[in-house]
């Protein structure tokens, strides 16, 4: 038995005296774990890093055993990114959401293809994270698990996106939109909608702000429904990008009020 596809490099763990069991995404195979024989030598430690594009070749004598892996290299994610902190957190953070949240061996095509364009982007300009395809693609990574969020009309009004209503928030339990005129007074209640997220918006850069907004929104419900259901936390990588980017926005200065009693005291 034995297969080759496009995959990407998602973790990999010490196997015997130069191996490595790899744990690797493939569009066909899913979420796929093979034990690749001289991984840790110096002419394949490069292959075999995280995020990197490769071309597995997969054998093993029963399709449900563990199999050896081998690969050749597509694309050296890793190490265009290596030299980008946050572009890496990026990449860090979108392959231990797929380790933690994909089952063994179902196919997710359309996740293994945005996961593989949202590289694309890292790669396309390090120095500027695409905090848009980020969000977008963890928007798409709860879809695929069945918890997919409802931004294109308002679930009070059932006004939508572009015909005059303006989504301002996400109802935190169910994860659909609603409009200024629905909110009322639960809008303090509603987790804050980005612009750049509702569907059919112009194509614009978000903001720190607004990438934060949309970070903590899909980051809502990865915990809410994925994570707490089964007694764990978001992933350290995910949780780590998404407070290295509120820790850069800057801190708001001291109100008007409180500055002008100091210079009073």
């Amino acid at each position: 038995m034995e297969w080759q596809t496009p995959a990407v490099v998602l973790d990999g763990h010490d196997s015997g005296e130069n191996g490595a069991i790899i744990t690797f995404l493939t569009a066909e195979h899913g979420l796929r774990r093979a034990s690749a024989l001289g991984a840790r030598a110096r002419s394949q430690r490069s292959l075999w890093q995280r995020g990197n594009i490769i071309l597995a070749s997969w054998k093993a004598r029963l399709p449900e055993q563990l199999g050896h892996v081998r690969g050749e290299m597509l694309h050296p994610v890793s190490a265009v990114l290596m030299e980008s902190p946050q572009s890496l957190a990026a990449l860090n953070s979108a392959c231990a959401l797929c380790l933690e949240t994909l089952a063994d061996r179902q196919p997710h095509p359309r996740l293994f293809e945005g996961l593989v364009q949202l590289l694309g982007q890292l790669c396309r300009n390090p120095g500027q994270v695409p905090w848009a395809d980020i969000i977008n693609w963890e928007q798409l990574l709860l879809a695929e698990l069945g918890f997919g969020l409802n931004l294109a009309s308002c679930a009070v009004t059932g006004a939508k996106a572009g015909e005059g209503a303006v989504l301002v928030g996400v109802s935190p339990r169910t994860g659909r939109a609603v409009s200024a005129a629905g909110a009322g007074r639960w809008r303090d209640r509603l987790l804050p909608l980005p612009p750049f997220m509702v569907p059919g918006a112009p194509s614009t850069t978000p903001t720190t702000a607004e990438a934060l907004m949309g970070l903590r929104l899909t980051g809502h419900f990865l915990r809410q429904d994925v994570f707490d259901a089964v007694h764990k936390p978001l992933p350290l990588a995910r949780a780590t990008l998404e407070a290295d980017l509120g820790a850069a926005l800057p801190s708001p200065g001291p109100s008007p009020l409180r500055e002008g009693s100091e210079k009073g005291e």
